[in-house]
């Protein structure tokens, strides 16, 4: 049939997605054990706690806040990662399964006989859309110090 060179398409998609998964998840763990070892060496290191308490240490502090800004900032584009090779290996199955339903029915001559063109249109829609990149949207953290105000004071 037509269908199974998309069916083939689709498994080999969805099959890169789960290699792609298993590989940020590598990532994913060594990083997050990697950062978690990084700050606390760094608050280790740098906060105050060997520090007279009448001086405050701002070279230290800045530079724990900018370990610590650049270790989740890695963290966070692994779990991003993660989450649209999850995302886009669920869109390659459902339209893989989809496909073959559809192949499955029309197999059948008692299926086949009552499809009209608008209930095979329907069909296909959905299974032939583009497919998005997978890269999930910003999670909606205010772009500006006055964004972060006004959701702090709610006006």
């Amino acid at each position: 049939m037509v269908l199974k060179a998309p069916v083939k398409y689709w498994t080999t998609k969805r099959r890169a997605h789960v290699i792609q998964i298993k590989r940020i998840r590598g990532w994913l763990i060594n990083s997050s054990i990697g950062g978690a070892v990084a700050i606390g060496l760094g608050a280790y290191f740098l906060l105050p706690q060997f520090h007279p308490a009448n001086e405050i240490p701002w070279r230290q502090l800045g530079l724990f806040l900018l370990l610590s800004t650049f270790v989740l900032w890695g963290v966070r584009l692994c779990v991003k990662l993660l989450l649209s090779n999850i995302h886009l290996e669920a869109d390659a199955r459902e339209r893989e399964v989809m496909i073959q339903t559809f192949m499955a029915m029309m197999r059948h001559k008692e299926s086949r006989e009552g499809v009209t063109k608008q209930d095979i249109a329907v069909v296909l829609a959905p299974i032939f859309n583009p497919s998005t990149s997978g890269v999930i949207k910003d999670d909606g953290a205010p772009a500006s110090l006055t964004d972060f105000i006004t959701r702090m004071t709610g006006k």
